[in-house]
């Protein structure tokens, strides 16, 4: 397996120029790459004039896309702007062309803000932010969604999938999930046969989410921009969706003793355990996806499978 994302792939100065004389009517004085992920390419631009934008483009070799990932750009501008109706720290976005018209892919720009991931921090100053960021996300899954009229993620809207349960969603994305892993020979054959009636059986559980809240999807420390005083933006958002809080928690990628601090009372609830466990394997089987199939990691992939056999063999025993 060639290690290296299917889904990346740099732009040239004059496609970005163009883009910035469509959206600013000047060109780019200075043009960096910025690091950290291989499923969107992201720019930090900075104009003739000195203002400075970033600039994402979304993923190149579509076929390797997990179905909820299309439309992701749409679905970023759409969360930023919830989080900021509701006094939260996010991205702003200035433009963007979903329709491909100018290039053939899409792209969104947002303001720049001037931090860095939280991951890139030295640790000494990541546990007051950690806890400014459990307050943060406290307030994020605290924000009823039920008038977006479904459950699931935010970029299946633009696809037209909608979900009236949560039980609902769950299969549907546990479903689609496994087609993926079939198609792309991902998990061994016996485990894959396992996942789907492993679901539909504890199927009843998530029916005891009622209310649809907005919850982030893919929570870990690359995912909050800070400075060393204060957490300025919560990003990456294009995989939020609306469902049960708990999604966040099934894998802890960030969630430390300072963050429950500022978080406060997780979710209660009948089953709750079992629904993480739930939420794991699946969460863990889309990493399988992505470091199998579009980053092509091969050790981080075998990592997952791991803890994906785990999990389900924790599962089957409830």
């Amino acid at each position: 397996m060639k290690d290296g994302s299917q889904l990346f792939r740099k732009e040239n100065a004059a496609a970005i120029d163009k883009i910035c004389l469509r959206n600013f009517g000047e060109k780019t004085r200075k043009i960096k790459l910025l690091k950290g992920g291989g499923f969107n390419t992201t720019y930090l631009i900075r104009l003739v004039s000195g203002r400075k934008y970033v600039l994402q483009f979304s993923p190149v070799n579509t076929q390797f896309l997990m179905p909820f990932e299309e439309n992701l750009l749409p679905a970023e501008k759409r969360i930023c702007a919830m989080l900021h109706e509701n006094g939260l720290p996010a991205n702003t976005v200035v433009a963007e062309d979903f329709q491909a018209s100018l290039l053939d892919r899409q792209y969104i720009i947002f303001d720049y803000i001037d931090g860095v991931p939280l991951s890139k921090l030295p640790s000494r100053h990541t546990g007051s932010l950690l806890r400014q960021t459990g307050e943060i996300i406290a307030k994020m899954h605290a924000i009823n969604c039920a008038d977006e009229g479904h459950f699931g993620y935010a970029s299946n809207t633009f696809r037209g999938v909608k979900h009236e349960t949560w039980r609902d969603f769950i299969l549907f994305h546990a479903s689609e999930i496994v087609e993926y892993c079939q198609k792309f020979d991902v998990l061994p054959t016996d485990l894959s046969a396992k996942i789907l009636p492993l679901f539909e059986k504890g199927s009843c559980i998530f029916d005891e989410i009622k209310t649809p809240y907005l919850v982030h999807g893919d929570l870990w420390q690359g995912n909050v921009l800070a400075n060393k005083k204060q957490v300025l933006a919560i990003i990456d958002t294009d995989r939020c969706l609306f469902g049960d809080a708990d999604f966040d928690f099934a894998c802890p990628w960030m969630i430390d003793q300072n963050f429950l601090e500022g978080y406060g009372d997780l979710p209660v609830g009948n089953n709750r355990e079992i629904r993480l466990l739930y939420y794991k394997v699946l969460q863990e089987i889309v990493c399988c996806c992505a470091f199998k199939i579009q980053y092509r990691k091969n050790l981080a992939f075998l990592q997952r499978l791991n803890i994906v056999q785990k999990a389900v063999e924790n599962l089957e025993c409830c």
